[in-house]
């Protein structure tokens, strides 16, 4: 990451991810956006990273993944991790380690969350960008 990138701005959730990895505009507008200002990135949990990639079914695919956290304006984070209670309850509402770590850092950070299922962080007052 870059220098001036200090803010995380919005996080990708899994699903995001793989909307991104499957070319759908919503996804890739939002991060190229991101990718345009150069005060803010866009966090990517790495728990998140590995769901998607375990479930690609073409190295191509695999690729373009790993390739989305190496651009300059991605963080690449792992969970906060000093409190496994509240990681817990994120995975019980969210359903998945992925979307709770993500949930989780959205609410560290004071970020939206982009998502292509925005009931998941909704129910409990995050702000999101729906992927349509």
């Amino acid at each position: 990451m870059s220098e001036g990138r200090s803010r995380v701005a919005v996080m990708l959730c899994p699903s995001a991810v793989t909307a991104y990895v499957q070319g759908l505009m919503g996804a890739v507008e939002v991060i190229g956006e991101v990718v345009d200002d150069s005060a803010v990135c866009f966090g990517l949990a790495d728990v998140a990273l590995a769901e998607v990639a375990a479930r690609a079914e073409e190295p191509d695919e695999r690729t373009l993944l790993y390739g989305l956290a190496e651009i300059t304006a991605c963080r690449l984070l792992g969970s906060a991790g000093d409190d496994p209670r509240e990681l817990e309850w994120l995975l019980r509402l969210t359903g998945a380690p992925g979307r709770a770590v993500t949930a989780q850092l959205a609410m560290r950070h004071g970020c939206h969350v982009l998502t292509a299922t925005p009931a998941v962080y909704g129910d409990f007052g995050l702000p999101v960008i729906p992927i349509d």
